[in-house]
């Protein structure tokens, strides 16, 4: 190769290089990024997208812009509004959406009060990796706000929507171990698992593990001298039966709903929430409520409708009282 062509190559290389350089930016200061990949998409997706809808979108979104500020799309968030430009990819120090969530400066958002530690964090990090967006995405609130719930075809396929079916039970090689269906499945796990079955418990021990399964209490002498005495083959049918009908069992049992309820006879003072300390003198109803339905057998049905609507349905079956539903929805209110 002469040295003319050689000159001539590096020449070319360093104009390429050149235009390359003006470029990237031109790109970074329009705020166009390269491709995200799919990390970043999944980022955006799980953190930001739902935190920019639950925080922002109401002042912000395509319908209101407050400030002449939207955030509805990328391009929207990088121009900004009244005060400038909003988001400067990979520099979280200059985009103002970053000192208006850590209360920097004049501008504080969102003005109700500030985001977590953790979902500034991630504000931060998600400006600080280039601010990674869907292509030709817009932020909107989800259909179910503005066009009624929606259902999609992939959701209506989850197995709990499934209808319920007959199911075939597994083959085993102890065949002589399992006494129902029920036991057939259990014990294919456990073959699999190469585990050998428990041996059966002895009777006084079987008697104050479902004792204490059903009621929360262990047997007292009398019940256990009652049933070693039952010789019958109905002797833990009966058992059973007994721990069912007691009253011990509602509250036994109606202690898992309630904690999922949030249920509380109290509610300590909340700075966030603006709820001072004060006793709930009437929360006793609700607890006696859900108490009540597990001992009269309430279909599970009525136990979900009434508390979500049961000042607008008739009082569930078995109700003593005519104010039955309206005290079931103590479940909207119990929490703060």
């Amino acid at each position: 190769m002469s040295l003319a062509s050689h000159r001539s190559i590096v020449a070319v290389s360093g104009c390429l290089l050149m235009w390359a350089a003006i470029g990237s930016s031109l790109m970074a200061a329009s705020g166009g990024a390269a491709e995200p990949t799919p990390q970043q998409l999944e980022t955006f997706e799980k953190q930001i997208r739902p935190l920019l809808i639950e925080h922002c979108l109401q002042c912000h979104g395509a319908d209101k812009q407050e400030g002449g500020f939207s955030l509805a799309t990328r391009d929207a968030l990088i121009r900004g509004g009244d005060s400038g430009t909003a988001l400067v990819p990979g520099q979280p120090a200059a985009s103002l959406i970053i000192k208006a969530v850590e209360y920097l400066g004049d501008l504080k958002m969102p003005p109700t009060g500030k985001l977590p530690a953790e979902k500034i964090a991630a504000l931060r990090r998600w400006v600080e990796s280039g601010a990674a967006w869907p292509n030709a995405a817009t932020l909107a609130p989800p259909p179910s706000a503005t066009r009624g719930f929606q259902i999609s075809e992939r959701q209506r396929q989850w197995w709990a929507f499934q209808p319920v079916r007959d199911a075939t039970p597994p083959a085993v090689r102890a065949a002589e171990w399992p006494r129902n269906d029920i036991d057939r499945f259990v014990l294919a796990k456990l073959e699999a698992a190469g585990i050998a079955p428990a041996p059966p418990a002895a009777r006084a021990v079987w008697l104050r593990r479902a004792t204490f399964d059903l009621t929360g209490l262990p047997p007292t002498p009398g019940e256990i001298a009652a049933y070693l005495a039952d010789t019958s083959s109905r002797a833990e049918e009966t058992v059973v039966d007994r721990l069912l009908s007691s009253t011990a069992y509602g509250q036994r049992w109606a202690r898992h709903w309630l904690d999922v309820a949030r249920y509380a006879d109290y509610h300590d003072f909340n700075p966030k929430a603006r709820v001072a300390s004060c006793e709930i003198t009437e929360a006793w109803r609700y607890r006696d409520w859900v108490v009540d339905a597990f001992n009269r057998d309430l279909p599970y049905d009525q136990f979900i409708q009434h508390q979500i609507a049961g000042d607008l349905l008739p009082p569930p079956s078995g109700a003593e009282l005519p104010v039955d539903g309206l005290v079931a929805t103590t479940f909207l209110a119990n929490g703060v």
